[in-house]
């Protein structure tokens, strides 16, 4: 009943018939039920399918007769020769008249010879002897003629039965290949290597067919698909589409009769493109039958063809790529999992880049199952892999390819289906253990030595590792030697990071930056991560990142090249300095995680902040945009972890070591500062994009300083070891500049701060001169407590400006430098330190940057030049006090690097008592 309702729909027919197939192969029926449905079809299958050779010369003579029908028949690929009995007729089947039946029966064709031969597996115990005969034999198509002449003879009905011809024998093929390739024959897999460069010549022959049939489709997508569905199943923009028309064919047409019709000439616009766009073979190829697993088999093949000394018997290296790509698709797939979207639901696979048939035969089977199959040609796909390597050596100089491209992409295959099968996500997982331990067995074997005791799991990574070590010398390309990097970075995962791997792993990331590759541009993304790992496994992490950023990257910058460092580029320099700051952030963060003698982590972090000061100091000389980017994004990270993690260790040992902790800061004081003015360089070019990471990037530095003041108060330094100074403006070569921003335009917000500023000075004139609208109250903070034991801190109206004074910072002062000041000063700090401080809000939306130094060596300078605060009305009731006043407004740096109010007369007040205002007044 099944059979009769599918009847009318041909790929439904087959689909039920792949079905039964599968079910035979996989589950016991009844041996009654197997052998009627062999001798059922067996007999429909000889009689629509298969020929005898008088039936074919006949067919030949009849149709040499007529004249009209260009496209003459003729015998292909017979690989029994004179011995050949049987031919399949597939010239009669495509150019049938009767559009129903032609499709009936060459849809379900290769899905008919597919259950008739899971029958006959079944029931020989896995032999094909009565059926073998279909391997060798010949297929009839058209005439061997040259391409050239046939599309210029040809029309456009008669081309596209040359594209449906190739394309159907190609499926035939095929289904060969699944078939015969379990059968352990050496003189079956011979004549299924021929098979396999069969498909290859056709496939070629049918891309340049089709090159000329733009509106072609296989005969399965003509009637029962949609116009949307047949679009997403092609990638091609197609209408629906009619019944085509075509020629009779009559073999019993031997009366002589020269009148058979001419093809159709009727216009035909059932499957024309609506695009214009040409159709490709990797988008036909989709819908071609798939190879099962076991076509893997033909891998093996190279023993006896070596023997006989024919060349025709062996796999080449277009054979080979063309089994190896499919797997690599199916694991893609199967195994490799779909990228993640951007807010963490998972993006649909782009199924239509992938085999229809592939996934219909791998929807059958769960992962486990299938890398298990693929474990049993892993063996294969080594031996192949060592010839192919021996080849190379031969053939390819280290990192040039020498017309020698397939050979080439034959080792790339294999080490890409080698990491995809480790990197399977669920491979990991304890009721997988056994498919790891087979693997990573199955590649140990190669050279692990007969044992009878059994290897535990890291011995055989072990051997493993250093097998796949071997092919790290000579690459051919970049690709490939990054694959094989990364495959060794996997084993090393799964074997717990054992650490004798690491020596290895560092000989092969060494030789792919140590080569002068010649597709280098295809690893440019790779080159951090290549860096990156260069560094982590190299013996000392912290004195390589030195060797880069005192003596290789500066070098680079004078000479404009490395010759022992070839992808030190210019394009590359951005990747370069990512990977180093990166590391330089790892190894900041996995120091403290595995404390060790704290001299050593001293030294450690010393060398580690000098790396950081020398990274930034070559991106501020190098003046880049990109540069800066990657600076900005990542210093924060930096800074982070120093607050978070070292200067809680100095905290905790600043009394023994405060010495080399006080030169560690100084090292990061410098680095500081550099980030200060790569912040203002930033913002005074108004770039939108980089600007946007600096608010975090200051108030990282911020945290900073209020951790330093937590390390003197916890470790009881005096109150005026810590003071706030405010930092000279200036641009990115250092030279001082009068504002943090270049004003082109005067905006409100300015015309404002100059009314306000006006309003403020007016308040030294005499009330009557004084506008009728009062100034807005300032807000004012309760002055806090006296407190011998304040630290002294500078404001704005102590420190001096910027024409005046040397480069203040706001850095603390340890207590030996304090003592060596002259006593008027120490008296003047510890008066300051007394005074209540009140405190007066800025209404201003500017960021400040409070920035911390270890040097007071300009500290009496700035005491003894800053100037006193102007006289207002505000005033007046304080000035019997013995505060100096200047006459004219000065200009005050603010603390920190924030954009100053120039014009802004509000400060900290350092009065002893407080200040009314003029409405108090």
């Amino acid at each position: 009943m099944l059979l009769h309702n599918c009847s009318e729909y041909p790929v439904c027919l087959a689909l039920v018939y792949d079905e039964l197939a599968h079910i035979f192969e996989n589950t016991n029926l009844d041996q009654r039920l197997q052998l009627w449905i062999k001798e059922s079809w067996m007999v429909d299958f000889t009689d629509q399918y298969v020929s005898d050779m008088d039936e074919l010369n006949e067919l030949v003579t009849v149709m040499a007769r007529k004249q009209n029908v260009f496209l003459k028949p003729g015998l292909w690929m017979n690989l029994d020769g004179e011995d050949a009995q049987i031919a399949m007729k597939m010239y009669e089947l495509v150019l049938m008249d009767d559009e129903k039946k032609r499709r009936s029966l060459v849809v379900p064709l290769c899905s008919i010879f597919k259950l008739i031969q899971s029958c006959e597996k079944k029931l020989n115990n896995g032999g094909l002897e009565e059926i073998d005969a279909l391997l060798g034999c010949g297929i009839i198509l058209f005439n061997q003629e040259t391409e050239e002449e046939m599309i210029r003879s040809l029309d456009p009905r008669e081309l596209e039965n040359v594209c449906d011809l190739l394309f159907y024998t190609i499926n035939w093929f095929r289904e060969l290949l699944n078939a015969f390739s379990t059968l352990s024959d050496d003189e079956v897999h011979q004549k299924l290597c021929l098979r396999l460069k069969n498909i290859l010549a056709l496939e070629t022959m049918l891309q340049s067919f089709i090159t000329y049939v733009p509106h072609y489709l296989p005969l399965e997508m003509h009637s029962s698909l949609s116009f949307k569905e047949s679009k997403e199943m092609t990638g091609v923009s197609f209408p629906k589409a009619d019944p085509r028309s075509s020629t009779q064919v009559d073999a019993d047409a031997s009366d002589g009769e020269e009148g058979t019709p001419r093809p159709s000439t009727k216009k035909d616009t059932s499957i024309r493109s609506s695009t214009g766009r040409l159709p490709k073979l990797a988008e036909l190829k989709r819908h071609m039958r798939a190879f099962n697993i076991s076509v893997l088999s033909l891998l093996q093949v190279n023993d006896a063809g070596d023997a006989n000394g024919d060349a025709e018997n062996k796999l080449d290296y277009a054979c080979i790529n063309y089994l190896l790509s499919d797997l690599n698709e199916k694991l893609d797939i199967k195994v490799v999992p779909a990228p993640v979207h951007f807010f963490g639901k998972k993006k649909m696979t782009n199924n239509k880049k992938h085999s229809v048939y592939n996934a219909l035969l791998l929807a059958r089977m769960d992962a486990p199952a299938f890398i298990k199959q693929i474990i049993q040609y892993v063996p294969f796909m080594l031996q192949r892999l060592e010839m192919l390597y021996e080849d190379l050596q031969l053939q390819v100089y280290s990192g040039r390819i020498n017309q020698s491209e397939a050979l080439a992409h034959c080792v790339a295959y294999i080490f890409d289906i080698l990491l995809k099968m480790l990197s399977w996500p669920e491979i990991e997982n304890p009721e997988n253990r056994d498919v790891l331990h087979a693997l990573v067995n199955a590649i140990a074997e190669r050279i692990m030595m007969e044992s009878v005791h059994q290897p535990s799991f890291q011995k055989i990574v072990v051997e493993a590792f250093q097998y796949l070590c071997r092919f790290g010398e000579n690459m051919p390309q970049a690709q490939t030697a990054v694959v094989l990097f990364k495959l060794l970075e996997r084993l090393r995962e799964l074997s717990g990071d054992i650490v004798e791997l690491s020596s290895g792993g560092h000989k092969v990331v060494q030789g792919i930056l140590s080569t002068d590759w010649f597709d280098w541009r295809n690893i440019k993304k790779d080159i951090p991560f290549l860096i990156e790992r260069s560094i982590a496994l190299s013996d000392d992490p912290a004195a390589v990142l030195y060797n880069y950023t005192t003596e290789i990257l500066p070098e680079f910058e004078r000479q404009g090249g490395f010759e022992q460092y070839p992808l030190l580029r210019t394009e590359t320099l951005v990747d370069y300095y990512q990977a180093i700051i990166n590391q330089t952030i790892h190894l900041l963060r996995t120091l403290h995680e595995n404390p060790v003698d704290p001299e050593l982590m001293l030294t450690q972090n010393a060398r580690i902040v000098t790396v950081f000061e020398r990274t930034i100091h070559c991106i501020k000389t190098k003046e880049e945009r990109s540069l800066f980017g990657v600076l900005l994004r990542t210093a924060r990270s930096f800074i982070d972890e120093f607050s978070k993690h070292s200067i809680p260790f100095f905290t905790s040992i600043f009394k023994t070591y405060r010495e080399p902790i006080v030169g560690i800061f100084k090292d990061f004081q410098t680095s500081t500062r550099m980030l200060q003015v790569i912040c203002s360089h930033v913002k005074a070019l108004k770039d939108s994009q980089l600007s946007s990471y600096v608010p975090m990037l200051k108030k990282a530095l911020e945290t900073v300083i209020f951790q330093v003041k937590m390390l003197l108060t916890e470790n009881n330094a005096p109150a005026d070891a810590f003071f706030l100074g405010a930092l000279k403006h200036r641009d990115i070569r250092g030279a001082e500049i009068s504002s943090q921003l270049p004003r082109e335009e005067t905006s409100e917000s300015e015309i404002e701060e100059d009314q306000l500023a006006e309003e403020d000075s007016s308040a030294t004139t005499p009330a009557e001169s004084r506008p009728s609208k009062p100034a807005p109250a300032k807000r004012r903070k309760r002055p806090t407590k006296e407190s011998p034991n304040l630290p002294d801190i500078r404001t704005t109206s102590q420190v001096p400006s910027s024409s005046d004074e040397d480069e203040q910072d706001g850095f603390p002062v340890m207590p030996d430098d304090i003592l060596d000041d002259d006593k008027e000063e120490e008296v003047e700090m510890i008066r300051a330190a007394k005074r209540p401080i009140e405190i007066i809000e800025d209404d201003d939306d500017e960021e400040e940057v409070i920035e911390f130094d270890l040097d007071d060596e300009n500290d009496e300078e700035a005491e003894k030049e800053a100037s006193p605060a102007p006289v207002s009305s505000v005033e007046s009731a304080s000035r019997n006090t013995s505060k100096v006043v200047p006459s004219n407004p000065i200009k005050r740096p603010r603390l920190g690097l924030g954009r100053p109010n120039q014009r802004s007369n509000r400060v900290f007040n350092l009065s002893r008592r407080p200040s009314s205002n003029s409405d108090d007044e």
